[in-house]
């Protein structure tokens, strides 16, 4: 009885560490085949979409139209979000990283202003052009799920700082200008991501990528490397 006993432990033990030599060995096959895993360095370049501040500038030029002071809007062209991203993978699962985002809208207008000209006043028109630009720096922390040789869903956080400016040609606006980049826009300059986003590698080192959150672009989209 001892010794089947002793033979039964001996068979049991060596089962137990088979499985498990099974089960590390597929492990590490598993993990050899994603297409994100610890050590990998990846970069995405992406368009982001919307620039809210656009529709808001837009609207405060609108109004000084309504205000009587003769000043047209021509055209407002909203260029949204172009950034980067970079990561490094601590491990299969968790990533670190920076991103960087720019922003802005252009504001072409024109004013029709009475000016001395040989010693009469004459009504002419100038064309002048605005622009408001955001740029954001941020730290982020990615957590991968769900991760296969092709596709590589993720949740992110990041946080940062942020600065807005506007900028115009016309030297009638700067002290509303000046007012503006002082107060309004740079009143909270932190700046923060929550979202969730995913690659899709059709090779083993070029992909595309998407991305949906909040703070910042709603959603963004573009290509990625990795090496």
């Amino acid at each position: 009885m001892k010794r089947s006993k002793i033979l039964f432990l001996f068979l049991n033990t060596g089962f137990i560490l088979f499985i498990n030599q099974l089960y590390s060995q597929e492990s590490k096959k598993n993990s050899s085949t994603n297409c994100i895993e610890k050590g990998k360095f990846i970069v995405d370049v992406y368009y982001g979409y919307p620039y809210v501040m656009g529709t808001y500038v837009k609207s405060v030029f609108i109004n000084n139209n309504n205000n009587g002071n003769n000043s047209s809007v021509e055209s407002v062209r909203n260029w949204n979000h172009i950034g980067g991203k970079f990561e490094y993978m601590l491990s299969d699962k968790i990533g670190i990283g920076l991103e960087y985002t720019y922003a802005s809208v252009d504001i072409k207008y024109f004013e029709n202003k009475n000016v001395l000209q040989n010693n009469q006043y004459v009504n002419k028109t100038f064309h002048y052009k605005a622009t408001l630009y955001k740029q954001r720096v941020l730290a982020r922390i990615n957590f991968h799920f769900g991760t296969t040789d092709k596709f590589d869903p993720y949740g992110t956080i990041g946080f940062g700082y942020k600065t807005s400016l506007l900028k115009s040609n016309n030297t009638d606006d700067q002290k509303s200008i000046n007012d503006f980049n002082s107060t309004f826009s740079n009143l909270f300059p932190i700046a923060f991501r929550f979202g969730i986003g995913a690659r899709y590698f059709f090779t083993e080192n070029f992909g595309l990528n998407v991305e949906a959150g909040i703070g910042g672009p709603s959603v963004q989209g573009g290509v990625t490397v990795k090496f």
